[in-house]
């Protein structure tokens, strides 16, 4: 589709603007997976689906297998395309077979529908001001504020529940406006303004009854040793911060049996502050 306006820097930072002019898309990457052709603003094969994505898959390798048996073709070797081929495959509910960290934006070209997605935790932030005219989000809150109309103004509800709880829970932050979505939602902005927010997370906590201590451990020390496995993967080296506690003594041991290299850790202090030392 040689009518679609994309453009990236060398310094990593792309855009999309749609072929009707009424959603741009702009990026500017942390390269973690697929350092050479994994660069966003990135789009399926046909042209027709754009993502921009902050973030980590951790089971992409799978689902790329998965996808590659259902006929799709990958260009790269990135997480990136995968969330594409899932939502081409899945839709928007297939967000919910992501195991990581993410929020990200699709713009479907096909019927001018605009897609953001936030993991199921809300680890990665996803921040969104909505007026009559326009919808802007980004993946901070100073992004937003580039454009001269977004008001900075306090928002005393939400200041009363940072004090309190010492985070504001979604959708609050701290500027009046401008909200953050709920972890494992999606936000739908159709061709014609349509705005709907749905939960895509299906996933619901159970107990295991009847299981022996000894058992138990056993597959707790499985499933953290996986989940480790998993966030290892990475085309730059990984580091992990201590806290001077057991659990991340526990980290640092698993990375390095997962390692063929020294794991580089560190720890971080600040003078005078109590509280917030590590």
């Amino acid at each position: 589709m040689t009518d679609v306006l994309a453009h990236r820097g060398p310094d990593g930072r792309g855009i999309h603007v749609s072929m009707d002019g009424r959603v741009g898309l702009g990026h500017r990457r942390l390269s973690v997976i697929d350092l050479s052709t994994g660069d966003q603003p990135m789009s399926n094969a046909s042209g027709t689906i754009w993502i921009v994505y902050n973030g980590e898959i951790y089971n992409f390798r799978e689902l790329r297998s998965e996808l590659m048996e259902r006929g799709f073709r990958f260009r790269t070797k990135s997480d990136t395309e995968v969330i594409l081929g899932v939502y081409e495959a899945f839709g928007a509910y297939g967000f919910d077979r992501l195991n990581g960290i993410f929020a990200f934006a699709i713009l479907d070209e096909r019927n001018g529908s605009l897609w953001l997605a936030r993991d199921h935790f809300g680890v990665k932030p996803l921040y969104y001001v909505r007026s009559a005219e326009k919808l802007l989000f980004g993946s901070e809150i100073k992004s937003l504020f580039q454009d001269p109309s977004i008001s900075k103004e306090l928002d005393f509800s939400a200041l009363n529940s940072f004090l309190t709880f010492r985070y504001n829970p979604s959708p609050q932050t701290l500027f009046r406006g401008i909200r953050k979505l709920h972890p494992g939602h999606f936000l739908r902005v159709g061709v014609n303004g349509e705005f709907e927010i749905f939960k895509f997370d299906s996933h619901h906590p159970s107990t295991l009854h009847g299981i022996s201590d000894r058992d138990a451990v056993t597959e707790y020390s499985r499933l953290v040793e996986r989940a480790v496995e998993r966030q290892m993967i990475s085309d730059v080296p990984v580091g992990l911060l201590l806290s001077g506690g057991i659990d991340s003594a526990i980290l640092g041991h698993l990375m390095r049996r997962q390692s063929s290299s020294r794991v580089k850790t560190y720890t971080i202090g600040f003078e005078g502050s109590v509280d917030f030392n590590e």
